[in-house]
């Protein structure tokens, strides 16, 4: 299972982050960039609002999420853009390199490549 922070280019009322867990990384972020999958996402799409993959961690403990939001009740302080700490990576998981990934990482350029699964 994956587990990503997306952040937003501009805050949106007191968020600027997104946390999320799935099986499938390229499908859900297709999702979060056509507007589909969470209110916020939706909310994000309609106002224009681009976001960009600034963490990424694999796991096999389903619970890493809230783990993981429960150390960070804010996204920026496990965001790789915001900050330049290592952050503090949620026993059992491992931070992947976003640069290594073959796809799009940001909502623009998913929508740009087509949404087609």
């Amino acid at each position: 299972m994956y587990i990503y922070v997306l952040h937003f280019t501009t805050k949106l009322h007191h968020a600027g982050h997104y946390t999320g867990s799935t099986t499938n990384l390229l499908e859900r972020l297709r999702d979060h960039a056509a507007g589909r999958g969470s209110r916020l996402c939706q909310v994000l799409k309609q106002r224009h609002v681009e976001w960009t993959l600034g963490t990424l961690y694999y796991t096999k403990d389903r619970r890493a999420e809230s783990k993981l939001k429960k150390i960070y009740k804010n996204g920026s302080r496990c965001c790789n853009i915001c900050t330049n700490d290592t952050p503090h990576i949620p026993e059992d998981c491992i931070e992947l390199p976003i640069h290594d990934l073959k796809h799009p990482i940001t909502s623009q350029e998913l929508r740009e490549h087509g949404l087609h699964r």
